[in-house]
């Protein structure tokens, strides 16, 4: 079965899967997460040295986990040894705890994959639309120049930041093309829906779609229009909230969203200040997009780079 079938198993009949015995990772591919993260966790145990990274933070919730749950294990133990005058044997390896090693090697996988395709889609559309659009690149170029000369010539953290048109542009590429079109929540109580007699019962699973939210004409007028100034100022301080979420929304809002906005500027930042962008006789316009993909993926994006040269 093709993983965009599984995908849509996975996601539609959950309980299906379940019953078919079907997997939604290729074995090869989970086999392999399992061994990079069993190494990188006994590694992680042998030195003193500890790093400041979220697997850190998985392992030691994980650890402090057990130690709560072998501490109540231990009491109760010592309660029953009252009660009954027979000595209860400690559990070694509690049974009960949450954060598992599949818990963790799961919350692992995620982040890797959350953070790869999605980046790269985003950085392809945009520099699609800098190709199109000559104009935005120009003005692109100008500030990243600008903020060049105010900080040495170097674009560090505090350079970065302060590239606010350049953040406009990227927002407007994940308000028209988000990579991930489809966003899934559960219910967690029951919500009648406004002026309906339609009520979301308690573990509901809900699909929001991101792509026709960001293309309701309704939050943003022209919706096929690439136009940046919509995320500046103003404009910026009147979008509607809930109807631009290309990071999800709420508690669960992607907890790398500042790091991918930083990632996807400064390799943006480095490729407008060295080279122009222009459509070539291999750019499809539109884009023509995998209809197997679960990201809202191009087939193929084809622009061409001219090296500026700098007196």
């Amino acid at each position: 079965m093709g993983a965009h079938i599984r995908s849509i198993c996975r996601t539609l009949a959950p309980k299906l899967m379940s019953y078919l015995k079907l997997r939604s990772i290729n074995p090869e591919v989970e086999q392999f997460f399992w061994t990079v993260l069993k190494d990188t966790v006994k590694h992680r145990e042998s030195n003193v040295n500890k790093r400041n990274d979220f697997l850190q933070l998985l392992i030691e919730v994980q650890a402090e986990e057990i130690k709560h749950t072998r501490s109540n294990d231990h009491q109760n133990g010592d309660q029953a040894e009252t009660q009954d005058g027979h000595a209860k044997d400690a559990i070694e390896t509690p049974k009960d705890i949450l954060f598992t090693d599949t818990v963790v090697a799961s919350n692992a996988f995620i982040f890797f994959i959350a953070g790869f395709e999605t980046t790269a889609t985003t950085l392809s559309h945009c520099l699609y639309e800098l190709a199109l659009h000559p104009e935005i690149c120009a003005k692109l170029r100008e500030e990243v120049e600008s903020v060049k000369q105010s900080h040495n010539g170097n674009l560090d953290y505090d350079a970065i930041k302060k590239l606010v048109y350049m953040e406009a542009v990227i927002s407007e590429t994940l308000r028209k093309d988000p990579p991930a079109s489809l966003l899934v929540r559960r219910c967690t109580e029951a919500f009648k829906m406004p002026d309906t007699s339609l009520v979301v019962e308690e573990g509901t699973t809900l699909f929001v779609s991101i792509y026709a939210l960001h293309h309701d004409p309704k939050y943003f007028p022209e919706p096929e229009k690439f136009k940046p100034e919509r995320f500046l100022g103003e404009n910026k301080e009147n979008i509607v909230p809930g109807s631009y979420i290309p990071f999800g929304d709420g508690p669960r809002i992607c907890i790398a969203m500042r790091f991918a906005m930083y990632e996807m500027k400064s390799v943006l930042a480095y490729i407008v200040s060295n080279y122009t962008i222009h459509t070539c006789e291999k750019t499809s316009i539109p884009l023509k997009y995998n209809p197997r993909s679960g990201l809202h993926s191009p087939l193929d994006v084809w622009v061409q780079f001219k090296r500026i040269v700098k007196s």
